[in-house]
């Protein structure tokens, strides 16, 4: 019997690529979006859905017709340009329900068919890089990586990982960078290249440490894999403070 995989965001992007890698492995693979994704697989099953919306997310397991589920792909998001202290209501609800509460929510309304199953969470290398503009769609991905660690540590039977891209080639991508004329385009790295990683871990897994962070990035993003942490320790006893290494 096929292995079951259910991944968000699925109609375009790193999503699509994901759900095409994996029915190349033969799996069986609900992709969950609102517009249809346009794969012509027998095993591909589409179910459309408004992560916004609560309730849709609670009914996404009733669409599933197997009793198991044994990779979950939390790939959908948003990001846009705004300086952080501009930040209205809206745009606070409109990023953190995607990409931070909408996985939380999809993860516990399929949790008792996630036994011994992997997370896999897409979140991004920018939950270490304060870019200017970009103070809320990182702040999501911070989020999104702590909790889900916290969700590891608490359940033994699910093995949990986030991943960290650096640019990824994706219509999103474009729709941020596109108005840069500075942006260098030869630095995205292709869906398909980054896609790759997800059946490489299915694979793997029992090598997996649950509650990893893994940055994904290609040899011209190298750099990126330096960490930019501003972290200092100060000790009570001596009054001194230095700066972790």
């Amino acid at each position: 019997m096929s292995q079951v995989a259910l991944i968000t965001g699925a109609s375009y992007g790193l999503g699509k690529s994901i759900s095409e890698k994996l029915l190349a492995n033969d799996f069986k693979v609900y992709g969950v979006s609102r517009t249809d994704p346009q794969i012509n697989d027998s095993k591909f099953s589409w179910i459309q859905t408004d992560l916004y919306d609560s309730k849709d997310i609670q009914n996404i397991y009733l669409k599933i017709k197997e009793t198991k589920v044994d990779v979950l792909v939390n790939n959908a998001g948003i990001a846009f340009e705004k300086l952080a202290l501009e930040y209205n209501d809206q745009d606070f609800d409109r990023v953190f329900n995607l990409n931070f509460k909408a996985p939380i929510k999809l993860t516990q309304a399929l949790l008792p068919m996630l036994c011994r199953g992997l997370i896999i969470n897409v979140s991004s290398i920018s939950d270490r890089y304060p870019d200017p503009m970009y103070g809320l769609y990182a702040s999501t991905k911070a989020a999104l990586n702590i909790f889900f660690e916290t969700v590891a540590t608490e359940n033994k039977n699910l093995i949990v990982v986030n991943l960290l891209p650096s640019y990824i080639d994706t219509p999103l991508q474009h729709k941020v960078s596109d108005s840069h004329k500075d942006f260098d385009w030869n630095m995205p790295m292709k869906t398909d290249d980054v896609a790759e990683i997800v059946p490489y871990l299915i694979y793997h897994k029992e090598n997996l440490e649950s509650g990893s962070r893994i940055i994904i990035v290609s040899k011209a993003m190298d750099g990126h894999g330096k960490n930019p942490e501003k972290l200092w320790i100060y000790t009570i006893d001596d009054k001194q403070m230095k700066k972790v290494e």
